[in-house]
């Protein structure tokens, strides 16, 4: 038996292993960072999904709940057929490269995180896609079953391994959107909320973004020692190291769970270190107005002038706040 878990399926399965190896329930070898350590197929005609094989599976065993959609990648369009919430996909003419595939039981593969973004770079647009890459590469996952609509867990991929595997397979038409999407996704957001900020603050003018540069995201700050805070880690929510410049957001909302310190501490201890530190509310968020002056005022400590909105940019701007802003979002 030989079946291929792909798109959002196989995100799903990671989604699953990294939740519950964040809670140490899950062996090291299903670690999506460490897939150097797992068997893998070199080409897809090694492993053909066959829907006349998908009733023996026991989906609950590789995290993937009876009710939900099924992707499965074929490879030849002989093997197209109906099945109860199995969706098929056909690849006949992709070009599979080392890494593109795990194996995770007999019979059974996953396409990688890096083969699911750029699975998924023929399914959405650019701004669902960023998205999707922020998430892939951030350290939560969207749940509408959860209080705050989404729960954490580790990393997925990293803008790097991305790359590095869309190097390998440039010749898939879907590459050139990838690429396009993933010149704006940035690594380690912890949040939905503070992937909806970073992604105001830095899409191109065309699509409603005001521009500005990728920031590092929850960026681990050097402080000099202090006895009474006992060494620990502090981490910047957004950060442009070239500017010496930091974004905090405020309160639980945004992150899902309350920080170790209270805002005004952690503000004070990261402005020791030099960094001017601005910080940005829920509201601000919600509100055109007040979002438009926070980013003008992060723009001015970068030298850089943000032109008075057309009317035309300023209707994508709030489209694209609108857009980004729901609460309603349906997990992947």
């Amino acid at each position: 038996m030989k079946v291929i878990l792909c798109f959002l399926t196989a995100y799903r399965y990671w989604c699953n292993c990294a939740a519950l190896q964040s809670k140490g329930k899950f062996p090291a070898p299903c670690d999506p960072i460490s897939l150097g350590q797992l068997s893998r197929v070199a080409h897809l005609e090694d492993a053909t999904s066959k829907l006349s094989e998908t009733k023996e599976l026991d989906w609950n065993s590789v995290g993937i709940r009876k009710l939900d959609r099924i992707d499965l990648l074929i490879t030849d369009p002989q093997q197209r057929g109906f099945a109860k919430n199995v969706v098929t996909h056909l690849q006949s003419n992709f070009e599979a490269v080392y890494g593109s595939l795990v194996m995770i039981s007999p019979g059974i593969y996953v396409c990688t995180p890096e083969l699911c973004f750029l699975q998924m770079a023929s399914e959405f647009g650019f701004v669902d896609l960023v998205e999707f890459g922020f998430e892939l590469c951030g350290g939560y996952c969207l749940n509408t079953q959860a209080p705050i609509g989404f729960t954490n867990r580790i990393p997925l991929s990293s803008v790097e391994r991305i790359n590095q595997y869309l190097d390998r397979v440039s010749a898939v038409n879907a590459v050139k959107r990838a690429r396009r999407a993933l010149a704006y996704v940035a690594n380690h957001s912890a949040s939905p909320r503070e992937t909806t900020f970073a992604m105001l603050e830095t899409l191109p003018i065309r699509v409603g973004g005001y521009g500005l540069k990728l920031p590092i995201m929850n960026h681990k700050m050097e402080l000099a020692k202090r006895d009474h805070w006992k060494r620990m880690n502090y981490y910047c929510d957004m950060y442009w190291p070239e500017h010496k410049l930091a974004v905090e957001y405020s309160g639980s909302l945004v992150h899902g769970k309350d920080s170790v310190f209270p805002d005004n501490e952690r503000e004070n201890i990261i402005e020791l270190g030099g960094i001017r530190v601005l910080r940005i509310d829920s509201q601000q968020l919600s509100n055109a107005e007040s979002l438009d002056l926070a980013t003008r005022r992060i723009a001015s400590y970068m030298n850089k002038h943000i032109k008075k909105p057309s009317s035309q940019v300023a209707e994508r701007r709030e489209n694209l706040r609108s857009y980004l802003y729901r609460w309603n979002r349906a997990p992947r």
